[in-house]
C-alpha cells in the first residue's frame, strides 16, 4: 500500500490539472491487487498502447522492480482493472 501512496503523490505532481478535475468530478479511488510484476508490467504496456495517462513506480531497494501503477480516471482504466480483485480483500476459500 505504501507503493500505491507513492504512485499517487508522484502522479499528482506530474499531472496536477488532471488531478484537479478528477477531485472535483468524483474523488473516487480504487486500488486493485495484481498477482505479480508481470501482470503490472502488462497493465503498464496496455495503458501506453491505449494512450491512458499513467505512471509506473519502481522500487530501487528491490532492484527497480515495478511495484505500483496509477492510471488516470477513465472508462479505459476501469475496464483495464476490472478483472483484478480489490487490494487487501480476502479471497473466500472453499
Amino acid at each position: 500500500m505504501a507503493q500505491a501512496f507513492h504512485a499517487g503523490i508522484d502522479f499528482t505532481l506530474k499531472h496536477p490539472g488532471l488531478i484537479d478535475s478528477w477531485h472535483l468530478a468524483s474523488n473516487n479511488v480504487v486500488i486493485v491487487g495484481v498477482p505479480d510484476e508481470a501482470a503490472l508490467l502488462a497493465l503498464d504496456g496496455l495503458a501506453y498502447s491505449l494512450n491512458v495517462t499513467h505512471l509506473l513506480v519502481t522500487e530501487p531497494d528491490l532492484g527497480d522492480q515495478a511495484t505500483a501503477l496509477i492510471l488516470e480516471p477513465s472508462l479505459f482504466a476501469k475496464r483495464m482493472c476490472s478483472d483484478f480483485p480489490l487490494a487487501l480483500k480476502e479471497v473466500a476459500v472453499a
